[in-house]
């Protein structure tokens, strides 16, 4: 019996000439090997597999908390079990993107319009009215606290200690290096970051009870801001973000180390 060599495909578009092979990487990508083997190995990709079909418009943000995943599906909150099953939680205003966090007891909403606070053990959901949360744009956690934006100023406020649904007026504080306004805020590192339009600041926790969040000595500013607060990722305890520097109109993306 004669052998027929079996043509691998090495990219992901079919080729040219049907005749000589329709195939396609499907779920694969192709390396070079060693000398002395085949030219190319093909290796697998994990694929994506549907977890959980829920109704009601577009993902607008997902979070877990603990076990339980909560997310934003057109104007409700859901929470969704291990074995797929949603649960309608309650009303989420809006129709933008939501900002997202858990500080180990409350998942904070802030969409476009309102910020939430829902608690996975008592299940229940409701908006935040304290008078002294102020337009709040972006949220994160650190040390127990939950951190907002204000929105048109470079200023962050924070909760009261372990309870992100109580707001002291005193509780704030301002990005120093530029007077540009803050687009969003997130933590790593034990290290609390201020993403403005044209500037990043560093700050942290310093115990200091009447000033508990302070520019971060010796962390240098970055004179790179971000265009958007949905364009930043942490990755390996790294933040990347889409940005541009003040002297520059271009777009990168950039990485903080």
């Amino acid at each position: 019996m004669g052998k027929t060599p079996l043509k691998l495909p090495t990219g992901f578009s079919a080729g040219r000439s049907a005749k000589q092979s329709s195939a396609n990487l499907a779920n694969m990508y192709a390396e070079a090997s060693p000398v002395g083997l085949s030219p190319v190995t093909l290796f697998s990709c994990p694929t994506p597999r549907i977890f959980s079909v829920v109704g009601g418009g577009q993902v607008r943000g997902q979070i877990n908390a603990k076990g339980v995943h909560c997310a934003v599906i057109g104007s409700s909150l859901y929470t969704i079990a291990s074995d797929g099953t949603a649960t309608n939680r309650g009303t989420i205003d809006g129709t933008l993107l939501c900002d997202m966090a858990y500080d180990g007891v409350t998942v904070t909403i802030v969409s476009e319009i309102r910020a939430y606070a829902y608690n996975p053990v008592t299940l229940v959901l409701l908006e935040l009215l304290d008078p002294d949360l102020i337009n709040p744009t972006s949220v994160c956690t650190l040390d127990q606290y939950t951190i907002f934006t204000r929105r048109g100023t470079g200023i962050i406020q924070w909760s009261e200690l372990g309870d992100g649904t109580s707001y002291d007026g005193l509780d704030f504080a301002a990005a120093e290096t530029s007077p540009d306004n803050a687009v969003a805020v997130r933590s790593a590192q034990q290290e609390l970051v201020i993403f403005g339009e044209d500037s990043i600041e560093f700050f942290r926790n310093t115990g200091d009870p009447t000033q508990i969040f302070q520019r971060a000595s010796g962390a240098s500013p970055i004179e790179v801001g971000t265009v958007s607060r949905d364009c930043i990722a942490i990755m390996d305890n790294s933040f990347y973000w889409l940005g541009r520097d003040r002297n520059s109109n271009g777009l990168l993306v950039y990485r903080a180390e």
